[in-house]
């Protein structure tokens, strides 16, 4: 992609703010989206339009409205341009996957891809001075002023004043573009990385410092984990073993533990009663009741087996 089949095809972004902000007032604490589209192996426009919430109202360049809760606005964005719109608004973004045009400068990218960033932002005070964002104003309440009459498109088929006229003279060239969107991205993480996660005293550590000292050393409890696992599977045989040693052990000292309780209290200890060994079916039915899994089967049996 692209290719001559996908020339009809039309695909469609919207975008809105999550909380409903009604048009046709004047405060500007409403604040704006800030939109970046861009489109890579496809049509080398994108088409950005804006609409009052939760409508689609006709839009004629030559003929437009003074009342905000009928401002509609529609531009083609060529790669590299930038858009403020009033938050109170719906965004549409329309662009077609076409083929590239064949004798020209253009060149076929594989595989295609668009993307868009849209973020909200309080004011239009750092753009003012930058010739690739287009401002939309906010057009102020009506407050009894008559409402301007708007006529429709004269010729639809030419689509005169069907686009919002822009001046892109100062954008980059397309074999000169590189991505905002990216760039952003990239500054985003740079900032975050760079930032403090903590500091002791003097000594300060940036997030990335933490990310990188935290995952060494979860690599090295996993790697200490894991190398005990391994030991203890090769010395399996010896650990029951001392397991069975210290088992005994422990029978013996509390045979004598009874038997000295029993003689301070004047009783007849009795003789010494040594456990009677168990056979290779019990100790095996003895595992298979107590292991939860293959491998601890195997450690009881290895433990009370002499």
């Amino acid at each position: 992609m692209p290719n001559t089949e996908a020339r009809d095809w039309h695909c469609k972004y919207g975008i809105s703010t999550s909380e409903f902000k009604p048009t046709g007032t004047a405060s500007a604490d409403m604040g704006y989206t800030y939109l970046i589209a861009e489109n890579y192996g496809f049509d080398n426009n994108v088409i950005v339009i804006v609409q009052p919430r939760d409508k689609f109202l006709d839009f004629n360049f030559r003929s437009q409205t003074n009342n905000p809760e009928k401002m509609t606005k529609v531009f083609k964005s060529t790669f590299g341009r930038k858009y403020l719109i009033p938050a109170e608004y719906d965004i549409f973004l329309d662009f077609a996957p076409i083929s590239f045009a064949k004798g020209t400068d253009q060149t076929p990218i594989n595989p295609g891809k668009f993307q868009y960033l849209a973020k909200w932002v309080a004011s239009t005070d750092a753009y003012e001075s930058d010739d690739t964002v287009e401002i939309v104003q906010r057009l102020p309440p009506l407050e009894g002023a008559t409402e301007a009459e708007t006529v429709p498109i004269a010729n639809e088929e030419e689509g005169n004043g069907a686009i919002e006229i822009t001046d892109d003279t100062l954008l980059p060239d397309l074999g000169d573009r590189e991505s905002a969107i990216d760039e952003t991205i990239g500054e985003k993480w740079r900032s975050w990385k760079d930032n403090e996660a903590a500091c002791i005293g003097d000594l300060c550590i940036s997030n990335e410092e933490a990310v990188v000292g935290s995952t060494a050393v979860i690599i090295v409890i996993v790697g200490v984990v894991v190398i005990c696992c391994f030991v203890s599977y090769l010395e399996r045989k010896k650990i029951a073993e001392e397991a069975r040693r210290a088992s005994a052990y422990a029978k013996r000292a509390s045979q004598k533990i009874r038997r000295s309780i029993k003689s301070m209290r004047g009783q007849d200890p009795g003789p010494e009663e040594p456990e009677a060994p168990k056979t290779a079916k019990e100790i095996k039915n003895m595992a298979s009741d107590n292991a939860t899994n293959k491998n601890e089967k195997a450690f009881l049996n290895d433990m009370f087996t002499d």
